[in-house]
Parts: structure tokens; sequence; C-alpha cells
């Protein structure tokens, strides 16, 4: 034994000596604890009674169990773990290509949803810039009766298509207006066709604007709540959610368990 360890008996034994001694001068009364030396001599009676003999064997000999079925229980928390690990994959193959396919498909749909939206607003801006309410075909016709007035300098405009004098200019501005004219009402009737095509698929499409609305919604529900002093994002609720799914099926046998053990202590 080291020195240390001779000490460290030395004060125990110094401990009990006065422990004995304060007990056999009355300084400890015997009704809060008796001698050492009385202890002793009780332990000694006790055991030479054989009195709890039977009890004593019956500890030792499962104590002797316990440890002849540590192996047992070794390989039996060994297969739970494996159980354990392929249920968890199973759970999280499950909760990630269930979740992962239903927020795919929401946000598909979400994203037609404001790209339309952004078209019928582009579209109605433009339409909206349109001034011209003739018809192409009314505008035609104003522009056969204008050309005969022009026939000085048609030809050598190309059709007042290349005007490069001003004499030339006065003489086709009421056929160039008028071209310019058809061309707004064609493009007019082109924003309104592509407007009316545009609403009827987004008529037809889910109200849906949002990929997924649960985890956003519970990040700013859970940023309210805190006062701002706890602003998780929407991928965090995301991943508590899948690890929620991948748990709680595991935590089903510990509940059974549970719940085993209060029938059993209902009936004791």
């Amino acid at each position: 034994m080291s020195k240390a360890g001779w000490t460290r008996l030395a004060l125990l034994l110094a401990l009990l000596a006065l422990l004995e001694l304060l007990c056999r001068a009355g300084v400890i009364p015997s009704f809060t604890v008796i001698p050492p030396s009385a202890m002793a001599a009780s332990l000694a009676k006790i055991l030479a009674s054989g009195e709890y003999a039977r009890d004593i064997a019956v500890s030792c000999n499962a104590r002797s169990s316990s440890l002849a079925t540590r192996p047992a229980a070794a390989a039996a928390w060994l297969i739970w773990t494996a159980a354990l690990s392929m249920t968890l994959l199973a759970a999280i193959g499950f909760a990630s290509t269930n979740i992962g396919d239903a927020v795919a498909g929401r946000a598909r749909i979400a994203t037609e949803n404001v790209t339309l939206a952004e078209r019928i607003g582009q579209l109605r801006q433009e339409r909206n810039a349109i001034t011209e309410l003739r018809s192409a075909d009314a505008i035609e016709i104003e522009l056969q009766r204008a050309q005969p007035l022009t026939q000085g300098v048609w030809a050598i405009t190309n059709g007042c298509r290349d005007v490069t004098r001003t004499s030339s200019a006065r003489a086709c501005t009421t056929v160039l207006q008028l071209r310019e004219a058809q061309a707004n009402a064609l493009r007019r009737d082109t924003l309104d066709a592509n407007l009316r095509e545009a609403q009827a698929k987004l008529a037809i499409l889910p109200a849906i604007t949002d990929a997924d609305p649960q985890t956003k919604s519970a990040a700013e529900f859970v940023t309210w709540v805190s006062g701002g002093w706890f602003n998780p994002q929407a991928r965090d609720i995301g991943w508590l959610r899948t690890i929620g799914l991948i748990l709680t099926p595991s935590l089903a046998g510990l509940v059974a368990m549970l719940a085993f053990s209060l029938i059993r202590l209902r009936r004791v």
C-alpha cells in the first residue's frame, strides 16, 4: 500500500476511535448512534444466528444469475441497436420521400401561379398603354382609301416605307399614321389573346402560393412568440418535422412498455 493509502487508513481508524470514545462517554446519545464496536458485535451475532442466511443466499444467487445473463443481454442490445438503425433508415427514407414529393409538387404549382400572375400583370400593363380602339380590319379599309392620295410619291417612297424628304413625309402622313394604328391594333389583339390564355391557365391551377406553408408559418410563429429573440428559418422547422416523423415510430415500443408497466402496477 502506498503512503497515501496508509494515511487514509490511519485517518479512518482515528475517526472510528473518536466515534467510539464519544459514544462510550455519552457525548453522543445511544438513540442517535451506537458505538462502532456495538455495531460489529450485533452484526456478528446476526450472522451467527443464521436468521438471514436464506435471504443472503437468495441475493447471492440473483447476483450470480445476473452475471450469467450478461452475454444474452449484450446480444439483445446489439440486435436492438441494429433493428433501431434499420427502423431509423426506413423512417428517414419514408419521411424524406413523402415530404419532398409533396413540397416539390406544391412548389411547382406555386411557381406556375407566381409566373402566370407576373405575366398577366405585364400583359395588362402593356395592354393598358395601347389606346387604339379601332379593329385592324377597319384600319385596313381606311388605309386602302388613303393610299390613292399618295400616288405622286408612292413609287419613289416604296409605298411610303422609305420616306426621306419633307414633301414625301407630308404626303405619306396619313398612311404612316394608319399603319402605326394598325400595328397597335394587331398588338392589342395579340395581347388580349395572350391575356385570356394566361387567365384561363391561372383559373384552373390550385390556389397555392407557397411550397411549404407549415414550416414558414411555424418559423414566423416562433419568432413572434420569442419577440424576435429566436429567429428560426423555415428549413430548420422542416428538419425538426422530419426528425419528429423519424423518432415517433421508434418510441412506440417504449410507450407500449410503459403502458404494460402501469397495468402491472395497477394489478399489484
